[in-house]
Order: structure tokens, then sequence, then C-alpha cells
């Protein structure tokens, strides 16, 4: 990207820089850069720690914020991309608990991360192991994990899979359900990232207009 944008700390190419760690090694890695657009202003490192319990997940998360030295106050943002798996409630809530006190987002998926990728083409409101989950993606996207471009595939049907995503977050809260827990299937909160990427890019490429404009 040709446009160098001020920061406190100096200059550099990105406006932002967002560290997603993730549980899965390549699918929500690949998700991820997809958002990392030459005019996006942000700079997407999607990593995966070798890891895939949320404690250590987190602590991951915990290095890699100071070792990118990120700086949160002036919109870089780190989140924590994990499932349910067989992790037991307390865990997943010590989990956020210690995300939060690091300033570090943490996103859920119930079953697992390909929740989210199914609610681009199907709503579904019943508790589905993470098997079933990935049998009934594979009928709209065969070749799910072989395809690099996974966002670009998605993108017209993202305002849809955002909706629905939504609505069964609220309505497990609004059942006194915890979302971090066993009981909460099926929920993501995968939009959470999405939409806060969307809208700080949305808002990169508003401010990148308006510079070039300057210069004429």
């Amino acid at each position: 990207m040709r446009d160098y944008i001020s920061r406190r700390k100096g200059i550099r190419k990105w406006a932002h820089k967002y560290v997603i760690v993730c549980e899965g090694e390549k699918d929500e890695i690949d998700y991820f850069d997809g958002f990392s657009t030459r005019d996006s202003g942000i700079k997407i490192m999607a990593m995966h720690g070798k890891c895939t319990d949320p404690k250590h997940i987190i602590e991951f998360a915990i290095e890699q914020k100071k070792k990118n030295e990120l700086d949160l106050g002036n919109g870089d943002g780190i989140w924590c991309v994990f499932d349910v798996d067989e992790n037991q409630n307390r865990e997943l809530q010590e989990a956020k608990a210690n995300a939060k006190r690091k300033d570090i987002k943490t996103a859920l998926s119930n079953p697992c991360f390909e929740l989210w990728l199914l609610l681009h083409d199907e709503d579904i409101n019943a508790s589905f192991s993470r098997t079933e989950i990935k049998r009934k993606l594979k009928r709209y996207i065969p070749d799910y994990k072989e395809i690099d471009d996974l966002k670009i595939k998605l993108d017209v049907k993202l305002p849809v899979a955002i909706e629905r995503a939504k609505r069964k977050k609220e309505v497990r809260e609004r059942d006194g359900v915890e979302i971090y827990s066993k009981e909460s299937n099926p929920v993501t909160e995968v939009y959470e990232v999405v939409e806060e990427i969307v809208k700080v890019s949305k808002k990169n490429i508003s401010e990148i207009k308006k510079q070039r404009l300057k210069r004429r």
C-alpha cells in the first residue's frame, strides 16, 4: 500500500494491525487473511499458536501482543478465536476472564468455527456436533478446506451470516445461557471479529481517499 499513515510511535505502512490467534491451523487463518486487502489500511496477522485449548491460546496471544507492539489505544486489535471442543465450562470462562484482563478480545464458536461458515448458507437452531456441522457445510462448499479465497467466496452472503449469528447469541443471552459453556450450542461470536475489521477498514479507506484528494 502506497499510503503511509503517521502514528504516535512514528511512521508505519499500515494504519492498524490486527493479530487474530486461531485454534485451527488453516481454515480460520485463510479466512481472516482475506480481510487484509491493499487499501484496507489493516494488516491482518492470523496465526496458530500450536495449541488448541483456550488457556494456552490466550497465553500465546499475550506473547504476540507484546511481540507485535500493538497499540490498542490507537486502533490496533487482538482477538482469540476458539471452539468449545472438550473444554469444560470453568476452563472456558477462566480463559475469557484472563483475556479480558489483558485487553484481548475473544470469539467462541460452539461447536466449531465451521458453524460461522455454514451460517452464510443455512440457519440452524438445534444443537449439532462438530462432525455434523462440517457435513452440513460440505453440502454448500464441498472443497472449503482447499479454498484459498474463502472470505471472497462468502462475501456476498456476509450480512445474512452476521444477522443469523447475532440472533443466536441474543437468544442464548435472553434465555440466561452462558455463552462460554457447552450448553450454548449452536452459537458463534466470529461475526464480532468480522464486524470490527470491516468497520475499521471502511474508516481507513475513507481516510485514504481524503488524503489522496488533498494531494491533488
